[in-house]
């Protein structure tokens, strides 16, 4: 995980779409999001260690291991909305997640 990685989000993205996360949820998606890069053309999987997440977060808790399958789960249950001219677009903020 590079902490030189940097996310904009677009006001058009903050104002006209429909979402409700916590905290957690929040920094998981930005940290997620971090790893698109400009020249990716398709979607793929991207990999983070939940040790080095929880690290670049300043964490130090004995339940990391276990919070942070709740909180994606979570995740893959919400939906986030955006409004383009007459199209309606629903997506899930995760499609999947996998641990080791």
């Amino acid at each position: 995980m590079d902490k030189e990685y940097l996310v904009t989000k677009s006001n058009y993205f903050i104002m006209n779409s429909s979402y409700d996360l916590s905290l957690e949820e929040q920094k998981i998606i930005l940290t997620l999001a971090s790893m698109v890069q400009p020249t990716d053309e398709e979607f793929k999987p991207y990999k983070f260690k939940i040790n080095d997440f929880m690290i670049l977060l300043g964490v130090d808790t004995k339940t990391k291991y276990t919070k942070i399958p709740k909180i994606t789960k979570e995740l893959m249950k919400k939906v986030f909305e955006i409004q383009e001219g007459d199209i309606l677009i629903q997506t899930a903020w995760l499609s999947g997640a996998k641990y080791k």
